[in-house]
């Protein structure tokens, strides 16, 4: 009488822990949720914007014609940026003009024109208020 005491007993703590054991093995095969992609801040349209392109002394001149959407954190940042229009369309020409054409060709190019440019408005307004550069549109002639 005093084994089967201990035995029930022993028998509900052995199947209680697999039932625990098994629920945590469903758990650990259902995939992590993945968190949404942040939405994209306000945008400030410059452009479209064309200039020449410097390259060697004997090539004909080349020309860039970008249109370029800024995103910014909030709808101050947007309100910031559009007060400095003349500043931003400076430093965006300064920066286009500081490559040569086959710097910036292909999707390379466009990546590190997009960074050079993106350091250049972080470094105008606050390195927070520019989230991030999008090209509408990328030419070169």
């Amino acid at each position: 009488m005093r084994r089967i005491r201990w035995i029930l007993p022993l028998i509900l703590i052995v199947l209680i822990g697999a039932v625990l054991f098994t629920m945590r093995l469903a758990t650990a095969d259902e995939p992590d949720s993945v968190p949404d992609p942040p939405s994209p801040g306000p945008m400030h349209r410059v452009g479209p914007i064309i200039t020449d392109l410097h390259g060697a002394e004997n090539e004909p001149t080349r020309h860039i014609r970008v249109d370029i959407k800024i995103e910014v954190v909030d709808d101050i940042a947007l309100g910031l940026v559009s007060c400095q229009q003349g500043r931003v369309k400076n430093e965006i020409l300064s920066a286009l003009r500081s490559f040569h054409p086959e710097q910036i060709e292909g999707q390379r190019g466009m990546n590190l024109l997009r960074r050079s440019i993106l350091e250049r408005l972080r470094h105008l307004f606050d390195s927070e208020t520019v989230r991030d550069l999008h090209y509408l549109q990328f030419i070169i002639q």
